[in-house]
Order: C-alpha cells, then structure tokens, then sequence
C-alpha cells in the first residue's frame, strides 16, 4: 500500500518469453500496438511492449482499475503523464529502461523522475563530461582516478537525467545550470534546488546503475521487484526489497 509522502521503485527484466509477451500486448492501446510494431528488430519490439505493459499493470494497481482503462497524455514537453480522465488519485510516475532492465517510480501528488543506464566501455565517456556537466561537477571528476571515472560517469549521468525527468522539462533544461555529486553516500544537489530534491542512487543487477529523483518532503522510499510478468496473476512473484525511511525530512 502506497500512502501520501511515498514513493515506491519497481524493478523488472525487459526479457519476457513469448507467452508473457502475448499476453502483456493484450492490454496495450492502438497506439502502442502500432509503435511496437515499427521496431525492425524483434528484442527491441518485445522490450517496448514489456515496458508499457509493466507500467499499465502497475498504475491500474494503484488506481483500482483495469490496465487497458487507463489512458495518458503529456506535459507540454514530453513528459508521459496519467490523462485526468482516469487518474482520480492524482498519481504521478516515471519509467526508465536501459538494456535488460527497466525501471519505474510513482507517488502520489509529487513529480518526481528516475533513470538507469547499463554500464559499459564510454569511447566519448569525457566528450560527453565536457558537453553536459557543470563546472563544479568537472572539478570533482579531474580529482578522479581513471579507475574512479569509470563508475563516476554513471553515477553522475543517473542523477542529473532523474532530475531533469522529475522536472519534466526535457531538453529545455540546460545540464550544466545543476551540478550533482559523484559520491554515492550523497543524496542532494549541490547546486540548484538543493532544498528540495533528494537523488538516491541503487542497483537493479550487476554493471547496472540508476537513481531516483524525488521530492524532499517524501517520507519513505521502498523498492520491489517482479522477476516475470503476465496477465494472470502477474504480481504473485513480487519481491519486497529494501525500505528507506528519510529522518532528516
């Protein structure tokens, strides 16, 4: 049960087999049926379809609905959102994939963002440092070893997309007017709204990072995790993860 001030993080594998991937289509709109369908390859149709799927099954859950009744629409810049239609509870979410993964964070009355990213060799790992990252953030990362940048990179691009994505701003938000930290025992903004973000960084798998951006006022945040999906019955093998509980709220 999710109460007002929490926020709950949803794990699940994007790799479905073909019965759960017949099964998961059935509750996807027009739309997506039809967006699925112009992937040329084949992973890249079943991870979409896994995707919205997953998130369908677990909003309808909060609101009490069908995953097929529940309709979106978006902010004025992008941002996927529930349509006012069906979202009597006011529930807000975000969802991220990368590789086999996919993640998805909801609460309820508050924006809030979250990414993951599968770690792997970065040719243009300090281009894109140069290109996105804030001065502040390029001081902390020359102080860095070359081993230390490896998982600073990750670190540091987790938290500044989570937070961009909790904006929901897209692209309009310039990612060197905030600087995050690269220290994983630090869950603020060093610069910016600072007062009123938390980024709590975790793990889904190995060579995986990710974080979530939620409000400062959240109470709790808990994590659970669905190793296989389908229509019948698909929370049965939900697995409670870890609970935080913020005291310095």
């Amino acid at each position: 049960m999710m109460t007002p001030g929490d926020v709950h993080v949803w794990t699940f594998p994007l790799m479905q087999g073909s019965r759960q991937i017949r099964e998961l289509t059935l509750c996807l709109d027009p739309s997506e049926r039809s967006r699925s369908e112009r992937f040329y390859f084949d992973h890249l149709k079943r991870r979409f379809i896994v995707r919205h799927a997953f998130l369908r099954h677990i909003l309808a859950r909060y609101l009490s609905l069908s995953a097929p009744d529940l309709q979106f629409d978006q902010n004025a810049y992008g941002k996927p959102r529930l349509s006012t239609r069906c979202n009597h509870a006011d529930l807000r979410f975000n969802l991220s994939s990368s590789g086999e993964w996919g993640v998805l964070a909801c609460m309820y009355g508050q924006d809030l963002g979250i990414d993951i990213e599968e770690q792997r060799l970065m040719v243009e790992r300090d281009q894109l440092v140069g290109d996105f990252f804030s001065a502040q953030e390029i001081i902390q990362w020359e102080k860095l070893s070359d081993y230390d940048k490896d998982n600073a990179f990750f670190i540091g691009w987790t938290r500044k997309e989570a937070y961009i994505k909790a904006l929901g701003l897209g692209l309009s938000l310039d990612l060197k007017s905030f600087s995050v930290s690269f220290d994983e025992n630090e869950d603020h903004l060093l610069s910016g709204d600072n007062d009123k973000w938390r980024l709590v960084p975790f793990l889904t798998a190995p060579n995986y990072r990710a974080c979530v951006a939620c409000p400062q006022q959240a109470k709790t945040l808990s994590f659970f995790h669905i190793p296989e999906l389908g229509s019948n019955d698909m929370f049965k093998n939900v697995q409670p993860l870890n609970k935080v509980v913020f005291l310095d709220r």
